[in-house]
């Protein structure tokens, strides 16, 4: 797994300079409408956090080029879409991804490179695939009387299995007592 550290490197690559770095952590509360112009809110979740870092380098202490090899080098990590942990001064991001990256170039930055660089936390779960057998159970009625009578012979379990599109049951770490790794 990439780290990067926003004071001063990203992965094993150094920023001559970190101008900014804006940590973004937000509660969701959940409203719910229950009554004319009134809501109620019972329930709260965290959002994915979000860090927007403001980078520079500049070809000067390295030479020709240097700068457009850091860009490169931001959208390559970004292409990979692999969870980096960034590390700042304020707090340690685990799962972070590459969102934006924003670059101005112009006659001040001709031989630098100062670019906005956001980054989002995913959450990754580990999930578990298991096989349910037998079907959907069939509801009988209690009064078949009522509802009509089984006119077509004995009545036969369906089959299935998991190839074909079978039924499976996503078993998400944590409901059934333990940890999936």
């Amino acid at each position: 797994m990439e780290r990067i550290y926003a004071i001063t490197s990203l992965g094993d690559y150094f920023f001559d300079a970190v101008f900014r770095t804006n940590h973004d952590q937000r509660a969701k509360i959940t409203d719910h409408p229950v009554h004319v112009d009134a809501q109620v809110s019972d329930h709260a979740y965290m959002e994915n956090a979000g860090v927007t870092m403001e980078v520079g380098t500049t070809d000067v202490l390295v030479g020709e080029g240097e700068s457009a090899t850091v860009y490169q080098i931001l959208l390559d990590l970004q292409e990979k879409r692999e969870p980096m942990t960034l590390v700042t001064r304020l707090r340690s991001y685990d799962n972070m991804l590459i969102e934006s990256i924003s670059v101005s170039d112009d006659f001040k930055t001709m031989n630098a490179l100062k670019a906005t660089v956001q980054l989002r936390e995913v959450r990754l779960v580990d999930s578990l695939l298991a096989e349910v057998t037998g079907g959907p159970k069939k509801k009988r009625s209690a009064k078949p009387h009522k509802t009509g009578k089984n006119t077509g012979g004995e009545e036969q379990p369906e089959s299935y299995s998991s190839e074909g599109g079978g039924i499976t049951r996503k078993i998400m770490s944590g409901n059934y007592g333990g940890k999936v790794k």
